[in-house]
């Protein structure tokens, strides 16, 4: 499901990928594209994950060639629901994209995040360049 979340008075893009199966999940990102592509404006994204939504190798492709067209567009990111498998996978995926998008405990963490002009996913650690 993708909805948006108004906070602060900035929209963060949504994406829940709970209970979600793999081709629902690949779905959600080409949903997820034409959203972007279609606003064609920096976005803050929230993706939200649960013990039932796997990262297979067929989601992470996806996802990184999606996420490699439109980067640009991703103002920040961060990610809810995350268990220590996914997380590991995560680095790897900042790693390819140059970013640092977090993984939070709650929503609310992530919003905040989100919201909080202070705060950026760009900041990777020059150990990780």
């Amino acid at each position: 499901m993708i909805y948006t979340i108004v906070r602060n008075n900035k929209e963060i893009l949504t994406i829940d990928f709970s209970d979600c199966d793999e081709n629902q999940m690949v779905g959600l990102v080409g949903e997820a594209v034409k959203i972007l592509a279609a606003k064609n404006k920096p976005q803050l994204m929230l993706s939200i994950y649960n013990d039932k939504a796997y990262a297979t190798p067929k989601f992470m492709n996806a996802v990184r060639a999606e996420t490699a067209k439109f980067i640009p567009l991703i103002e920040k990111q961060a990610m809810v629901g995350l268990n220590e498998t996914k997380k590991i996978i995560l680095k790897g995926f900042n790693l390819s994209i140059d970013r640092n998008v977090r993984a939070f405990h709650t929503m609310e963490e992530a919003i905040s995040f989100l919201v909080d002009e202070s705060t950026t996913d760009k900041d990777v650690p020059d150990h990780l360049r």
